[in-house]
C-alpha cells in the first residue's frame, strides 16, 4: 500500500513537472500566474467564456484564447488589465452585405482567403481580410460601412509562415483551464 501510495505522488510529481515545463515552452502561461487584475478585466468582458487557453502575446501582454457563443476568439489584455482587442474569424456568409459589396466593386479579381473581425478600443470593430489572387496576396481593413480604412500587399511569405506556426499550434498541445 505505502508503494502505491508513494508511485502515485512521484507520478503525479512528474506529471505537473512535465506540464509546468511544456506550457513554458511553447508559451502558454497558467492561470495562476496570469496577474488578477487581468483574469478580472477578461472576466467582466467575456462572462461566458469557455475553455481558455493564457499565453504572452508581447511581454506585458497577455492573449486569452477561448470559446464564446460556439465562436473561437481570442483577446489581448495588458498586464494592468487593459483590454486591447478581442478578434475572431467569420465565414465569408457572415459578412456584412457593405463589405461584400465593396469586395465584389474594389476586389473582384482576388479570392477571399480568410476574414476576422477585430475589436479595439480606438478602431471600434473593423473587418479584416486576407484576399489573394494567382501568387500576390493582400490584406484589405474595412469599417462595417465597407469603407477600406486599409489595403496592404503580405505577398506569399506570411501565408506560409501562418500555415507553419498554425500545424505547430496543431500539433502541440493545449493548455486548457
Amino acid at each position: 500500500m505505502k508503494k502505491s501510495k508513494f508511485f502515485l505522488i512521484v507520478l503525479l510529481g512528474i506529471g505537473l513537472f512535465y506540464n509546468q515545463t511544456f506550457s513554458q515552452e511553447k508559451g502558454y502561461v497558467l492561470e495562476l500566474k496570469v496577474p488578477v487584475v487581468v483574469l478580472k478585466s477578461f472576466q467582466a468582458k467575456f462572462p461566458t467564456a469557455k475553455n481558455v487557453v493564457w499565453s504572452m502575446e508581447k511581454e506585458l501582454e497577455y492573449e486569452a484564447e477561448f470559446y464564446m457563443n460556439r465562436q473561437k476568439m481570442s483577446a489581448n489584455f495588458m498586464v494592468n488589465g487593459e483590454w486591447k482587442e478581442t478578434e475572431w474569424s467569420l465565414s465569408e456568409k457572415k459578412l456584412p452585405l457593405e463589405i461584400k459589396k465593396t469586395l465584389k466593386n474594389q476586389f473582384h479579381k482576388y479570392n477571399l482567403e480568410k476574414a476576422e473581425v477585430s475589436d479595439t478600443p480606438e478602431k471600434g470593430k473593423v473587418y479584416e481580410v486576407t484576399l489573394e489572387k494567382d501568387e500576390s496576396m493582400i490584406e484589405v481593413v474595412l469599417k462595417g460601412n465597407g469603407k477600406v480604412i486599409k489595403e496592404e500587399n503580405i505577398g506569399r511569405e506570411n501565408d506560409e509562415k501562418e500555415g507553419k506556426e498554425e500545424k505547430e499550434e496543431d500539433s502541440g498541445g493545449s493548455l486548457i483551464l
